[in-house]
């Protein structure tokens, strides 16, 4: 019965995942991005992250509408933000950390990807090898709306 119904929602979730990145723009895991740098365009063009010269990422609309940031702002002394294990880190020049979100229960085993949908949602969809299941986290932006949860995921 375990076995079965592990199979149920990986099959499941891999069918939630392929549909959402028929429809969406991933991140590839390892990839970095300059300052005033776009991120990710979602497929239908309507939304894009950038990573802008403050520090700050941002997820902007059509109408240059800022949805999802976030958060730090620091002019100048910047080097990069990193997509690398599933984690989002932005670094100052020197290599310290300016900010960081990590996804939770996430570990070298897990699979999964960071996407903008185009429904203007950030999402990062995690299988989780060790434990079976899934879970995903967002920025709350689907269908364009501004997130209540500035500087971190729900």
């Amino acid at each position: 019965m375990k076995k079965t119904l592990f199979v149920l929602v990986l099959t499941f979730t891999t069918f939630v995942a392929r549909n959402a990145l028929a429809q969406s723009k991933q991140i590839v895991n390892g990839t970095a991005f300059y300052p005033n740098q776009v991120c990710a365009k979602s497929n239908n063009g309507l939304y894009r992250l950038v990573y802008q010269g403050d520090g700050n990422l941002v997820l902007y609309n059509s109408a240059n509408v800022g949805l999802w940031a976030s958060g730090p702002l620091q002019n100048g002394n910047l080097s990069s933000c990193d997509f690398a294990y599933f984690n989002i880190v932005i670094h100052r020049n020197g290599g310290s950390v300016l900010w960081s979100y990590s996804p939770p229960q996430h570990d070298a085993t897990t699979a999964g990807s960071w996407v903008l949908q185009d429904d203007g949602n950030f999402v990062f969809y995690a299988v989780l090898n060790y434990a079976g299941g899934s879970y995903s986290v967002s920025t709350g932006t689907q269908g364009g709306k501004k997130s209540g949860n500035f500087g971190t995921f729900k």
